[in-house]
């Protein structure tokens, strides 16, 4: 895995919260082959994402659970808004892969 396997960027704009996010992942399918000894690459892939808001007083808002499955790209990207957020508070970013590996990143909210 790469050094740092979660960017992320979140500014608030208009009464909310703009998130973009970049995983980096190989994302295998368990249908691929390796291309030097044609042996099958096992299954690996980001199976659970949670996504969430810590709040100026310290408490943890969950934004966004998604259950991905193998048909998700290698280095997923993800662009959402919610409602709400405010300049200074914090997103973070989890995730667990079919390997077991897991990840995480947060960065705070910009104006």
């Amino acid at each position: 895995m790469s050094p740092d396997p979660v960017r992320i960027e979140a500014r608030f704009l208009d009464g909310r919260t703009e998130v973009r996010l970049l995983i980096r992942h190989p994302m295998h399918t368990g249908r691929e082959r390796d291309p030097d000894s044609g042996a099958p690459i096992p299954a690996l892939y980001i199976d659970t994402l949670i996504v969430e808001r810590i709040a100026a007083d310290g408490r943890t808002h969950e934004l966004l659970q998604a259950d991905f499955g193998p048909g998700i790209a290698r280095n997923p990207f993800h662009h959402f808004a919610f409602g709400g957020g405010a300049p200074g508070e914090t997103v973070r970013v989890r995730w667990r892969d079919t390997g077991g590996n897991e990840a995480s990143g947060q960065t705070v909210i910009t104006a």
